[in-house]
């Protein structure tokens, strides 16, 4: 061991963690990263079972806007992104049409939230200033967004948040990492063992003890490991399960604060056809019909779809998250699968047995029952902006958590997220003398 250099154990190997450890690394710390799982990247996971004709994504999927730490990890790593294109389209109360804009109203409700003075859950706003019958569209799209995109609850999620998510992103700038997200993490993964890094997979912490000068860290296996400081990053929901990670002292008021943080729930589908079977279809008599289809938006049980377009594939991704994935996630995945048949067959007018037989292969990803994950991603509640800025604050300045759901800013829930909190902690930390 390099004599005089702080030694920092990184919990997760995720996105953050394997950001800040390269960081940390590059400026002359010792580095150690336990990891749960067998593999970096935690919910930004590509896969390729025989059964598919290509790797799929098993959690994040796209870059979602010009995010400029994820787009300068990309071109470092000497990878391509392929922007996200296509139509949407949409089935309600079995009638179909395509438009450019998916939440009716879109001004006025920019404006009423705009006017708003005091947070307040986006459900309370919605009951407050769109109560009206003639509003039910309205609300109907909005929560279906803030349950499908943010994996959130409309009773639990912030107005402001969501007022200030909405006002900067860019739906029109969506990008795909050629190959998956995993190239980019086994990248980071490589610069991290370069600067002699140690990871130590399939590693369960459970318990940690510290006091100001040395932090001793115990895994499931019953392996000890040393260090200085130890920073956290494993995700929201799993630190808000009880007992899963013991710490003496004990930090009460952290844990209280990671539970003022919304957590949602996700099961995403993943089914190969034989063909693009939707690219028949030409509702409209254009002669283009759903050919260039990108999402697919609607009332089904499982209400979101998209495709790869403008890649070549045959490949549909089904989304389910928020409430209505929390409320199912016990399902087994034959039960998951017959329900995505259903939901397919109604969004383009087959039969279930006609999608049924030209599905060429198929995977179910129930992240809400993954021990390690327990869900997709965090959303800010009202309490949450109070919440963070104390879990942001270094505990004696030993104890770091870091993570997407800890940075303050309107790219949250993603991988973007994720890196700006890894490379924030790591600048924290100062170098011994």
């Amino acid at each position: 061991m390099a004599i005089g250099k702080t030694r920092v154990i990184v919990i997760g190997a995720g996105a953050t963690g394997i950001i800040c450890a390269r960081e940390l690394s590059n400026r002359g710390f010792l580095v150690t990263v336990l990891e749960a799982k067998d593999y970096v990247g935690g919910r930004a996971h590509s896969i390729h079972p025989e059964s598919f004709s290509h790797p799929i994504e098993t959690g994040a999927e796209f870059i979602h806007g010009d995010l400029p730490i994820t787009k300068s990890l990309v071109r470092e790593a000497g990878l391509s992104i392929i922007k996200v294109e296509g139509q949407s389209w949409h089935r309600y109360n079995g009638k179909l049409s395509t438009s450019q804009y998916f939440i009716e109203e879109w001004d006025l409700l920019m404006e009423k939230l705009q006017a708003l003075e005091q947070d307040i859950s986006i459900g309370e706003f919605l009951k407050k200033e769109f109560s009206d019958s003639r509003f039910d569209a309205l609300r109907r799209s909005v929560v279906s967004f803030v349950e499908g995109y943010d994996a959130a609850s409309v009773s639990n999620a912030s107005a402001f948040a969501l007022r200030e998510e909405w006002l900067n992103e860019d739906f029109d700038a969506q990008y795909r990492i050629e190959g998956g997200y995993s190239k980019l993490m086994n990248y980071i993964k490589t610069e991290c063992d370069k600067n002699g890094v140690r990871f130590s997979f399939s590693e369960e912490v459970t318990n940690i003890q510290w006091d100001v000068n040395k932090v001793l860290v115990r895994t499931k296996a019953g392996k000890f490991y040393e260090s200085e400081k130890v920073i956290i990053t494993i995700p929201i929901g799993v630190l808000q399960s009880e007992n899963t990670i013991l710490f003496k002292p004990e930090i009460k008021d952290r844990f209280e604060a990671i539970h003022k943080l919304g957590y949602g729930s996700v099961v995403k589908f993943l089914i190969e056809f034989k063909e693009k079977f939707w690219e028949t279809l030409d509702p409209l008599n254009d002669g283009i019909g759903l050919k260039k289809m990108g999402f697919f938006f609607s009332d089904a049980s499982i209400p979101t779809w998209w495709t790869q377009y403008p890649t070549d594939s045959t490949l549909l991704t089904g989304w389910l998250a928020g409430p209505s994935a929390e409320a199912n996630k016990h399902k087994r995945e034959e039960a998951r699968l017959t329900e995505a048949v259903k939901a397919l067959a109604y969004i383009f007018g087959f039969s279930e047995d006609q999608i049924r037989s030209k599905i060429k292969a198929w995977r179910i990803i129930n992240w809400t029952e993954d021990v390690y994950s327990k869900g997709a991603y965090t959303y800010p509640t009202v309490e949450a902006p109070q919440a963070r800025k104390q879990l942001i604050l270094p505990v004696k300045d030993v104890i770091y958590f870091a993570g997407e759901g800890l940075y303050e800013g309107p790219e949250g829930g993603t991988v973007e997220a994720a890196f700006r909190s890894g490379l924030k902690t790591a600048s924290e930390l100062k170098v011994e003398s």
